[in-house]
């Protein structure tokens, strides 16, 4: 959540997902870093968007 290039990445990686994966793969996309509020450069509204966009579930975390 902390990095929007990265954020902007989940398009190149959901292609090599449909290109590679099993079909049947679970796929999910969760936001990590949640903890860093002050460097946060990726709204949850964004994320939950995103995933909605390609029908997965969303989550944000932190490994803090």
């Amino acid at each position: 959540m902390t990095d929007k290039k990265t954020f902007d990445a989940v398009s190149t990686w959901m292609k090599a997902i449909s290109e590679h994966a099993d079909a049947s793969a679970d796929v999910v996309l969760c936001g990590n870093k949640i903890d860093l509020v002050d460097q946060r450069q990726v709204s949850q509204a964004q994320g939950r968007s995103v995933a909605e966009n390609y029908k997965i579930k969303y989550f944000e975390c932190s490994a803090k």
